[in-house]
């Protein structure tokens, strides 16, 4: 399969491919495949060669963003040079199969844009995936490939995904009443999405000015800065944690971005939050949990073993991530609290509370 330019000079082509009556043809779902004139045209597995395997900037329902792990072949989007320049641009946009795999926009080799890994439901770093009920989408995680692939519910809809010149991606919808193609959501969309944007272990929130802020039992690393409004430092712990004597808990983090998992662990076994809290407690490395698999009831667990790297909260959307941290930055009333006889016994060796006071 070739395309030729002036003078008949190739401009492109496909890898060579061994068939005896080759046919190209254009399916209805936009797919451009070249196959044995006598194969299922319905079977991909017929497809000696297919254009979904080529996204460019645009994502259609069907095709596969993402890796196959038995050949190493990775699908990924690409912008444009420009507006009516279609020669690649400087943004791509795909997995991350580093700890539990995630998406990615990059510039060139600088990383931009996190969306998350998949919860069951979206990429957790994008709550508004969930807005339109039109679309259901899925993400693939087996031996043999790790791929997000969508379709539409109602075969009247049009849609598709499409990242920009200037890196930014949207979903859009076909209004054929107007004939023009309305974005339903989009991202990067606000200052906290930017790549990394307050430091390890620091929380960024548009509600509040500024962004940056720290997490319960956390202080800012450089106060100085911090009051110019630089977060990139991040923060700190108060106390260091107490793994050893066990009094370690945890704070929680409401409608969270979670943090980078590049580096984290899932393990499916747990399936409930106590599972999770357990195993993280026990692991004296281990600085954060949450849960893997939101849909449902719930199941597995995310965890983190070293600073939380872009953490952000939603106003809504988000997850719970529980944070490890001091028994003495918790307070009495913390809701994850020590065991009364474990506390009681904490209490009387610092002669700080009598029985009484229980």
């Amino acid at each position: 399969l070739i395309i030729t330019g002036e003078n008949s000079t190739v401009v492109w082509s496909s890898p060579p491919l061994a068939l005896s009556d080759p046919v190209a043809q254009l399916l209805d779902d936009g797919n451009f495949v070249v196959r044995e004139a006598d194969a299922n045209a319905s079977d991909p597995n017929s497809f000696a060669w297919q254009s979904f395997d080529y996204p460019t900037d645009t994502l259609l329902p069907g095709m596969k963003l993402g890796w196959n792990l038995t050949t190493g072949f990775n699908r990924t989007l690409t912008s444009w040079a420009s507006a009516i320049d279609p020669a690649p641009g400087e943004y791509t946009f795909g997995i991350d199969l580093r700890g539990d795999p995630l998406v990615f926009e990059w510039s060139g080799t600088r990383q931009v844009w996190r969306g998350g890994p998949w919860n069951g439901v979206r990429f957790a770093g994008t709550p508004s995936m969930v807005s339109y009920n039109k679309i259901s989408a899925q993400f693939f995680v087996d031996a043999t490939q790790v791929v997000y692939v969508f379709h539409t519910i109602d075969a009247s809809i049009v849609s598709r995904v499409v990242m920009n010149h200037s890196g930014t991606t949207q979903r859009l919808l076909w209004v054929d009443d107007s004939k023009f193609w309305n974005p339903i959501w989009y991202f990067p969309m606000d200052p906290c999405d930017t790549i990394f944007p307050c430091g390890p272990n620091a929380v960024c929130d548009t509600s509040r000015s500024p962004l940056c802020g720290c997490p319960r039992g956390f202080q800012p690393k450089n106060p100085t800065n911090w009051e110019f409004r630089d977060g990139s430092a991040g923060c700190v712990r108060k106390t260091e944690v107490d793994c050893r004597n066990g009094t370690d808990g945890f704070v929680l983090v409401s409608g969270a971005k979670l943090p980078d998992t590049s580096s984290s662990t899932v393990e499916w076994f747990g399936t409930t939050l106590d599972q999770c809290r357990a195993k993280c407690l026990k692991n004296c490395s281990c600085t954060a949990y949450a849960q893997a698999n939101i849909s449902g009831s719930g199941s597995g667990c995310l965890l983190w073993s070293t600073n939380l790297t872009d953490l952000r909260v939603f106003g809504s959307g988000g997850q719970d991530l529980y944070v490890r941290a001091a028994a003495a930055d918790l307070g009495m009333y913390s809701s994850v609290s020590l065991s009364l006889d474990r506390w009681l016994r904490e209490a009387r060796s610092r002669q700080q509370f009598g029985a009484e006071a229980c």
